[in-house]
């Protein structure tokens, strides 16, 4: 729907221009319509990665067989609410662990992700910072 919105935001007097010009119908693509839609193109992907990411991280936790996430919807479907109250938190804490642990010890985070099979050099968009 945003790039949608970024095409109807071209200025008409630069496709006119481009006409005057005589641009192919390509070299108006990429010279006038691309500049004007990436950044509504950005902003789209932006937004779907970020809800993806998200949903993803649900259906991880709540489609598990054991673990915190298992325990966590079946407190919810038992409503149990001071055990769903008690593992949300512990999966605050088990995320705000995690967080500080990869800005504090890159090295262990690298080293640990390297024992997982996970490439250290970038992991979920984190970038860990060189040594000096």
């Amino acid at each position: 729907m945003t790039v949608w919105q970024g095409t109807q935001a071209v200025n008409a007097d630069y496709v006119e221009l481009a006409q005057a010009l005589r641009f192919s119908r390509a070299k108006t693509l990429v010279k006038i319509y691309l500049p004007s839609v990436l950044p509504y193109f950005f902003s789209g992907a932006r937004l779907a990665f970020g809800f993806g990411w998200r949903v993803s991280l649900v259906a991880e936790t709540l489609g598990a067989s054991s673990g915190v996430g298992y325990r966590l919807r079946q407190a919810a479907d038992l409503i149990q609410m001071d055990q769903v109250f008690a593992w949300t938190i512990v999966l605050g804490i088990m995320f705000i662990s995690s967080v500080y642990n990869r800005l504090t010890m890159p090295e262990f985070s690298a080293t640990l992700l390297g024992l997982m099979g996970i490439s250290s050099g970038t992991y979920i968009g984190f970038k860990f910072p060189e040594k000096q």
